[in-house]
Protein backbone atom coordinates (compact mmCIF):
# COMPACT_ATOMS: atom_id res chain seq x y z
CA UNK A 1 0.00 0.00 0.00
CA UNK A 2 1.73 3.18 -1.25
CA UNK A 3 2.25 6.07 1.77
CA UNK A 4 0.65 9.45 1.63
CA UNK A 5 2.88 12.02 1.59
CA UNK A 6 2.80 13.94 4.97
CA UNK A 7 0.89 16.80 4.19
CA UNK A 8 -2.20 14.72 2.72
CA UNK A 9 -3.76 12.64 5.47
CA UNK A 10 -7.09 11.28 3.99
CA UNK A 11 -9.21 9.99 6.55
CA UNK A 12 -10.72 6.35 6.08
CA UNK A 13 -14.35 5.60 5.10
CA UNK A 14 -13.89 3.21 8.54
CA UNK A 15 -13.97 6.79 10.38
CA UNK A 16 -17.37 7.92 9.54
CA UNK A 17 -19.28 4.85 8.41
CA UNK A 18 -18.89 0.43 8.35
CA UNK A 19 -21.38 0.25 5.74
CA UNK A 20 -20.22 -0.87 2.31
CA UNK A 21 -21.48 -0.54 -1.66
CA UNK A 22 -23.57 -2.48 -2.79
CA UNK A 23 -22.44 -5.09 -4.94
CA UNK A 24 -24.66 -3.77 -8.04
CA UNK A 25 -23.91 -0.92 -10.33
CA UNK A 26 -20.19 -0.33 -9.20
CA UNK A 27 -17.43 -0.91 -11.19
CA UNK A 28 -13.72 -1.12 -10.98
CA UNK A 29 -12.15 2.76 -11.75
CA UNK A 30 -10.21 2.42 -15.02
CA UNK A 31 -7.64 4.86 -16.68
CA UNK A 32 -7.72 8.00 -14.13
CA UNK A 33 -7.22 10.86 -16.52
CA UNK A 34 -9.32 13.57 -14.65
CA UNK A 35 -10.65 15.36 -11.74
CA UNK A 36 -14.25 16.45 -11.19
CA UNK A 37 -15.01 19.36 -8.61
CA UNK A 38 -18.25 19.22 -6.74
CA UNK A 39 -20.07 21.12 -4.04
CA UNK A 40 -22.57 19.53 -1.50
CA UNK A 41 -25.08 22.34 -1.50
CA UNK A 42 -27.68 20.40 0.95
CA UNK A 43 -30.30 21.81 2.93
CA UNK A 44 -28.43 22.63 5.85
CA UNK A 45 -25.24 24.02 4.22
CA UNK A 46 -26.42 26.95 5.88
CA UNK A 47 -25.07 25.99 9.15
CA UNK A 48 -21.85 25.01 7.00
CA UNK A 49 -19.54 26.50 9.14
CA UNK A 50 -20.66 24.41 12.53
CA UNK A 51 -22.14 20.75 13.06
CA UNK A 52 -21.10 17.44 12.83
CA UNK A 53 -18.74 16.48 9.38
CA UNK A 54 -19.20 12.77 10.47
CA UNK A 55 -23.49 13.53 10.23
CA UNK A 56 -22.88 15.73 6.99
CA UNK A 57 -21.17 12.43 5.43
CA UNK A 58 -23.51 10.06 6.57
CA UNK A 59 -26.36 12.23 5.14
CA UNK A 60 -24.92 12.26 2.08
CA UNK A 61 -24.02 8.47 1.88
CA UNK A 62 -27.89 8.29 3.03
CA UNK A 63 -28.90 10.49 0.30
CA UNK A 64 -27.21 8.63 -2.50
CA UNK A 65 -27.44 4.88 -1.40
CA UNK A 66 -30.80 4.93 0.10
CA UNK A 67 -32.86 7.51 -1.85
CA UNK A 68 -31.14 7.27 -5.10
CA UNK A 69 -30.82 4.04 -5.15
CA UNK A 70 -26.91 4.27 -6.08
CA UNK A 71 -24.48 1.48 -4.59
CA UNK A 72 -22.65 3.42 -2.57
CA UNK A 73 -21.68 7.56 -2.08
CA UNK A 74 -21.08 9.51 -5.27
CA UNK A 75 -17.78 11.14 -4.46
CA UNK A 76 -14.05 9.63 -3.79
CA UNK A 77 -13.15 11.85 -1.77
CA UNK A 78 -14.97 15.02 0.41
CA UNK A 79 -13.21 18.02 1.87
CA UNK A 80 -15.04 19.51 5.19
CA UNK A 81 -14.85 23.11 6.47
CA UNK A 82 -12.07 22.76 7.98
CA UNK A 83 -9.83 21.26 5.42
CA UNK A 84 -10.03 17.65 6.16
CA UNK A 85 -10.15 15.17 3.64
CA UNK A 86 -12.39 12.02 3.90
CA UNK A 87 -12.70 9.36 1.86
CA UNK A 88 -15.69 8.21 0.18
CA UNK A 89 -16.32 5.80 -2.31
CA UNK A 90 -13.10 3.91 -2.55
CA UNK A 91 -10.91 4.69 -5.22
CA UNK A 92 -10.64 0.98 -6.77
CA UNK A 93 -14.56 2.02 -7.76
CA UNK A 94 -15.90 4.27 -10.80
CA UNK A 95 -17.83 7.15 -8.99
CA UNK A 96 -21.67 8.32 -9.60
CA UNK A 97 -20.86 11.97 -9.45
CA UNK A 98 -20.72 13.56 -13.30
CA UNK A 99 -23.72 11.14 -14.86
CA UNK A 100 -22.92 8.41 -16.26
CA UNK A 101 -19.97 7.71 -18.76
CA UNK A 102 -18.30 10.67 -17.51
CA UNK A 103 -17.40 8.91 -14.68
CA UNK A 104 -14.98 6.86 -16.37
CA UNK A 105 -11.61 7.67 -15.15
CA UNK A 106 -13.38 10.74 -13.50
CA UNK A 107 -12.20 11.26 -9.46
CA UNK A 108 -14.61 12.99 -7.53
CA UNK A 109 -14.29 15.55 -5.27
CA UNK A 110 -16.59 17.42 -3.42
CA UNK A 111 -16.21 20.08 -0.49
CA UNK A 112 -18.81 20.72 1.99
CA UNK A 113 -20.82 23.63 1.39
CA UNK A 114 -23.28 25.35 -0.73
CA UNK A 115 -20.89 27.63 -2.61
CA UNK A 116 -23.58 29.19 -4.65
CA UNK A 117 -24.34 31.37 -1.54
CA UNK A 118 -20.95 30.85 0.56
CA UNK A 119 -17.51 31.29 -0.06
CA UNK A 120 -15.04 27.93 1.36
CA UNK A 121 -13.23 28.12 4.06
CA UNK A 122 -9.32 29.09 3.57
CA UNK A 123 -9.10 26.16 4.95
CA UNK A 124 -11.11 24.18 2.40
CA UNK A 125 -9.28 26.64 -0.23
CA UNK A 126 -5.50 25.34 1.05
CA UNK A 127 -6.85 21.70 0.97
CA UNK A 128 -8.38 21.54 -2.20
CA UNK A 129 -5.19 23.02 -3.91
CA UNK A 130 -2.89 20.73 -2.08
CA UNK A 131 -5.28 17.45 -2.63
CA UNK A 132 -5.70 18.62 -6.62
CA UNK A 133 -1.48 18.85 -6.76
CA UNK A 134 -1.11 15.60 -5.19
CA UNK A 135 -3.88 13.37 -7.62
CA UNK A 136 -2.55 14.97 -10.37
CA UNK A 137 0.81 13.72 -9.73
CA UNK A 138 0.02 10.64 -8.49
CA UNK A 139 -2.68 9.80 -12.05
CA UNK A 140 -0.76 12.04 -14.32
CA UNK A 141 -3.86 14.01 -14.72
CA UNK A 142 -3.63 17.52 -17.07
CA UNK A 143 -4.70 20.52 -15.69
CA UNK A 144 -6.79 20.59 -18.31
CA UNK A 145 -8.65 17.43 -17.32
CA UNK A 146 -9.67 19.50 -13.95
CA UNK A 147 -13.93 20.13 -14.52
CA UNK A 148 -16.33 21.80 -12.55
CA UNK A 149 -19.41 19.26 -12.47
CA UNK A 150 -21.52 21.80 -14.68
CA UNK A 151 -19.10 21.08 -17.26
CA UNK A 152 -21.07 17.30 -17.57
CA UNK A 153 -24.85 18.93 -16.26
CA UNK A 154 -27.21 21.34 -16.06
CA UNK A 155 -26.59 22.44 -12.85
CA UNK A 156 -24.67 25.57 -11.02
CA UNK A 157 -22.01 22.89 -9.27
CA UNK A 158 -19.81 23.90 -7.50
CA UNK A 159 -21.16 27.06 -7.44
CA UNK A 160 -20.19 30.46 -8.34
CA UNK A 161 -17.95 31.61 -5.64
CA UNK A 162 -15.80 28.17 -6.18
CA UNK A 163 -16.06 28.84 -10.30
CA UNK A 164 -12.52 30.75 -9.95
CA UNK A 165 -11.13 28.47 -7.70
CA UNK A 166 -11.81 25.68 -11.04
CA UNK A 167 -10.40 27.93 -13.24
CA UNK A 168 -7.04 28.41 -11.20
CA UNK A 169 -6.92 24.73 -11.17
CA UNK A 170 -7.15 24.53 -14.72
CA UNK A 171 -4.61 26.76 -15.45
CA UNK A 172 -2.04 25.35 -13.27
CA UNK A 173 -2.17 28.27 -11.00
CA UNK A 174 -1.61 26.88 -7.63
Amino acid sequence: EEVEPETIKIHPRSEWTNEGPMSFDIFPITNIHRITIHHTAMPDDESQYSGSTILKLQKILYLHKHQKGWADIGYHYIIDQSGKIWEGRNIKYQGAHAQGINNIGNIGVVLIGNFELYRPTESQKKTLFEFVDYLQKKYNIKCKNIFPHEHFTGTKCPGKNMMGLVEQLQKGIK
